[in-house]
């Protein structure tokens, strides 16, 4: 069963240029606007209130790195960072691809991220907006040109919750009247776990974990 559920109803796709003379783009962003349902979320747990939300972008971050094996190995959350739009917070942060020093074409590599920015509509909803870029050499003049191109997406929102939303955010700020975001998280330490491919004969799963190094984190209420 999936953990969390996106309905995808917005995409755009930017690419940055560089001289007149160079014949392809230099880079590419995949921008997209996500509402994800989180059906891993226990009852009694609300993304409305912060503390538990900071626990669902956790799990969903491991959701997309130790649970996902197969994948390149990541590094999250990356530049946490909380910033106030509208009536409501959002979370920004990034995920980044861990790759050994001295890898050839490491550079390049590296400028492949995902960078995130997203805020709790509903109990068990959440609206996220998905930067999939990939980057250019040297990185990190390539990370701070999309991290800038992020910025100015972001700094152009104008929303609010609706009426219903507002009134139920109101009841669950009354249940956790001290309930709060961190300001400030350092990547999780993650493990990655021994795994295989699952046999679909045998009615296994895609992954198949054989020993978990980094246990999934638990939502405390």
């Amino acid at each position: 069963d999936f953990l969390f559920n996106g309905l995808l109803p917005l995409r755009r796709n930017w690419e940055l240029l560089g001289p007149f003379w160079h014949g392809q783009y230099l880079g590419r962003t995949e921008f997209s606007i996500v509402v994800e349902r989180v059906d891993c979320l226990p009852e009694g747990m609300s993304c409305l209130n912060p503390d538990h939300f900071e626990q669902v972008i956790l799990r969903f971050l491991f959701d997309k790195g130790p649970d996902s094996p197969d994948l390149i190995k990541k590094i999250a959350p990356v530049n946490w960072q909380v910033k106030q739009i509208g009536n409501q917070p959002w979370v920004l942060f990034e995920q980044r691809v861990w790759v050994k020093e001295g890898v050839p074409d490491r550079d390049i590599t590296v400028a492949n991220f995902r960078a995130y920015a997203a805020t709790a509509i509903d109990d068990r909803y959440f609206l996220l907006l998905d930067f999939r870029n990939f980057g250019y050499t040297p990185s990190d003049i390539s990370i701070a040109n999309m991290n800038a191109l992020k910025d100015q997406v972001i700094d152009s929102i104008r929303w609010q919750l609706s009426d219903a939303a507002q009134n139920r955010l109101k009841e669950v700020k009354d249940l956790w009247p001290d309930a709060k975001l961190s300001q400030h998280r350092e990547p999780e330490d993650w493990v990655y776990p021994e795994w295989r491919d699952g046999d679909k004969q045998k009615g296994e799963p895609h992954i198949v974990i054989l020993k978990r190094n980094t246990p999934p984190p638990e939502f405390e209420i």
